[in-house]
């Protein structure tokens, strides 16, 4: 009994400041979720570096007083909102800390506990909001001494500068709060809002409008929020926008007694049922858009497609070479890494999109494989322009690779925190389903990088990338363009969903197995009975677990929905070895060469890093999950071997992403800061790049090598191969690199 009166006493000393304190949990959440977007999240991580890398020729001082203003904000939004919040008697402290019998009641209103806890009562809201402060500098130390060790550069100077500005707010910010009580004293106690003063209503008030007003901007045009605050700036104002909403929310429900949480939690299990705004867009009928256009079976897909690369390429009529790639997941990462690879041949083999038949892809590959192949489709493209007007060289502006790298470099992950943050997660806990779809805030940001830098032959904004699917083919039925094979994953069944110009299931009912040439595959054009455009087709392949929704497929007796291609297995070997294995039995003349682009992480001495041990800890509970997602890897590297086995070791290439252990971290999001390209960048051109690590080098070797040798392979027989140009972008990366460090 003795040792159970310890453990009680040791309770109730606890549970008084978590009673005093526990209006503060709206505060204290977005606080912590910042702490672990910016801190611990890759992706948050490469959101902070975006703001501070920038080149001295293209300074962006802007974006970090912007972040560091936003900061700011922060912190007084945590103090002032904990402050008020502390100064009203809530009804249910009374009841919660009424006396049991083994201890006397200790304190019976707020007012006792808080004169019980001064010390708490009074520094909590400074403590909260020095936190916003402590966040980003932990954030930007972080990137600074773990990603960026190794020296003093131009990136550690403008982090170092940017932590000073942000330590002298720091410290303005605590002498203004303690010289504000000493001149002023402390506020007195009261006992609702109704009863503080007049201007710190009005504070309340207009901070909680501003609040809304953002949701309901947010709701309306979540690309134009995210263009006005990029990512890091806009967790920081989320974080604060949500201390005022959810604050606000805490007051009412402590003062009537209401279980906030769980009572959020029923009202979105309920509401689930009825509130869906995840639809799959299709494209208007005015665009475009209603039923998809005729489409053929792969093979007979093909057979046109060899008709067209004979008459066009008659000197390789008898045996053709013919490229089928396979392209990984793993967002922004895949993206870029597999729209690098793909432009950089093209740019060192101008045939080479002709020779390309199809292009099987998932999750972030599928991204990058729609934006090389609208490039390669559009005829209203002249040329790409950057941000920086200093790097707009005449040479560049015309290579498929720079104008993949400005499309992909676009922040699209700020409309979608956007839209995730605020209007899309209010939502979630409304009847009826009628805000946009957060979906459509990454799909309209992708269309917008490539509207902002791709440019037509009269300098206008091109639109190509927010045309239809099929319109792409269909506009041009006579020019060898790649069939995409965009891999996503049907929840109800479990088999792929895919997006392509060639009918997958073979018009199957919806209701049906498919039976078309790529086994067990639903076609996604068939199942919404309409065309998209080419952000949503990329997006269906690539929706990214929670940051993107599950899509609905809505027709009438029919509801499935699609989510990343990735669920199924992540690597798109699997579709690309169904095309090779329908095609080569037909083609026999024709030499098939397998393109895998991928990506591994290596150890110091350029070995692969081995799979985690097994553990014991928690084995009872984690085992299946474990088993569940590690299976999706092993589903990859076996639907490789399958392809690989299908084609000749002579005629297969595999171009290989490197990141170094403990190095530059890649994120699997949708932002890739400057050097984290430059660092992607450096891995495929013409050259091997001076200064590689020794781990990542012979990487680089062989994926150099690789573009060498698909350019000799695609060169005509009689003719001497002239020396590669070279690579714009990679020389670019490297100049970077160079003058970032001096």
């Amino acid at each position: 009994m003795a040792f159970m009166r310890w453990l009680q006493k040791i309770w109730h000393s606890v549970r008084e400041p978590f009673v005093l304190l526990r209006p503060l949990r709206f505060v204290v959440i977005p606080l912590a979720l910042l702490l672990w977007a910016l801190i611990w999240s890759d992706q948050g991580q490469d959101s902070i570096r975006a703001v501070v890398e920038f080149d001295k020729v293209c300074p962006h001082w802007g974006a970090v007083l912007w972040f560091i203003l936003w900061v700011t904000v922060l912190a007084l939004q945590s103090w002032y909102w904990s402050r008020q919040l502390l100064r009203i008697d809530f009804p249910q402290c009374a009841a919660a800390m009424e006396a049991t019998d083994e201890t006397p009641r200790t304190a019976q209103t707020t007012e006792e506990m808080a004169e019980a806890h001064p010390t708490m009562h009074k520094w909590t809201p400074r403590i909260l909001g020095l936190a916003a402060f402590f966040i980003a500098i932990g954030a930007l130390l972080r990137a600074a001494y773990l990603d960026y060790s190794g020296g003093w550069d131009y990136t550690m100077m403008v982090i170092t500068v940017t932590i000073a500005i942000l330590l002298v707010l720091m410290i303005l910010f605590i002498v203004f709060v303690v010289m504000r009580r000493a001149r002023v004293g402390a506020s007195p106690r009261v006992s609702s809002h109704s009863a503080l003063a007049l201007s710190t209503k009005w504070i309340l008030r207009s901070t909680l409008v501003l609040a809304l007003l953002f949701v309901v901007w947010t709701a309306l045009s979540p690309l134009t929020a995210g263009v006005l605050f990029p990512s890091p700036s806009m967790l920081m104002l989320s974080a604060a926008l949500w201390i005022g909403i959810g604050s606000w929310i805490v007051y009412w429900a402590d003062m009537y007694r209401v279980p906030l949480f769980a009572t959020l939690f029923l009202l979105a299990v309920v509401f689930s049922c009825f509130n869906d705004n995840h639809a799959v867009r299709k494209l208007p009928v005015e665009a475009g858009g209603g039923a998809p256009a005729a489409r053929m079976a792969v093979d007979k897909t093909f057979d046109e497609w060899l008709k067209t690369f004979r008459a066009k390429y008659p000197g390789e009529a008898a045996t053709p070479q013919v490229y089928v790639v396979a392209t990984e997941g793993g967002g922004i990462r895949a993206a870029y890494w597999t729209a690098a690879v793909l432009t950089a041949l093209q740019d060192a083999a101008p045939p080479f999109a002709d020779h390309v038949f199809a292009i099987s892809s998932v999750s972030g590959g599928s991204v990058g494989a729609t934006v090389f192949t609208a490039l390669v489709a559009d005829t209203d493209r002249a040329m790409a322009v950057s941000d920086c007007n200093t790097m707009n060289t005449a040479d560049r502006q015309k290579t498929f690779r720079f104008a993949a790298q400005q499309v992909l470099s676009y922040d699209s992950l700020a409309p979608t925190l956007a839209s995730l943050l605020h209007a899309d997660l209010v939502q979630r806990f409304l009847p009826v389903g009628f805000i946009p779809d957060r979906a459509k805030a990454i799909e309209t940001g992708w269309e917008r990088g490539w509207r902002t830098h791709i440019r037509t032959a009269n300098g206008s904004d091109d639109d190509f990338f927010s045309g239809g699917f099929m319109k792409m083919y269909a506009s041009r039925p006579n020019v060898l363009i790649p069939s995409l094979f965009l891999n996503g994953t049907i929840v109800e069944r479990g088999n792929r969903i895919i997006a392509s110009n060639c009918v997958i299931d073979g018009n199957a009912p919806q209701n049906q197995v498919p039976h078309g040439d790529i086994p067990n595959s639903y076609d996604i054009l068939n199942q919404i009975g309409s065309d998209m455009r080419l952000s949503t087709a990329a997006h269906n392949s690539a929706r990214f677990t929670y940051v993107s929704p599950a899509g609905s497929i809505l027709n009438p007796g029919l509801i499935d929905h699609v989510v990343d291609g990735g669920y199924f297995e992540n690597s798109g070997g699997q579709t690309a070895a169904d095309v090779l294995r329908k095609l080569k039995p037909l083609h026999p003349e024709v030499t098939f060469n397998l393109i895998l682009i991928r990506y591994q992480e290596v150890k110091a001495d350029g070995s692969a890093v081995p799979l985690p041990k097994g553990t014991n800890f928690m084995n009872e509970v984690l085992s299946p999950l474990r088993a569940l997602l590690n299976t999706r890897g092993a589903r990859g590297t076996l639907a490789y071997a399958e392809a690989q086995a299908l084609v000749l070791p002579a005629n297969q290439f595999e171009f290989l992403l490197t990141q170094q252990e403990h190095g530059i971290v890649m994120p699997l999001g949708w932002l890739l800061a400057q050097r984290t390209r430059n660092a992607i960048d450096l891995q495929i051109g013409s050259d091997v790049p001076p200064g590689l690590s020794p781990a990542i080098r012979p990487y680089v070797e062989r994926n150099v090598g690789f573009v060498k040798a698909i350019a000799k392979q695609l060169a005509p027989k009689d003719m001497q191969l002239p020396a590669a140009k070279p690579d714009s972008v990679q020389q670019e990366a490297i100049q970077s690199e160079a003058g970032v460090k001096k």
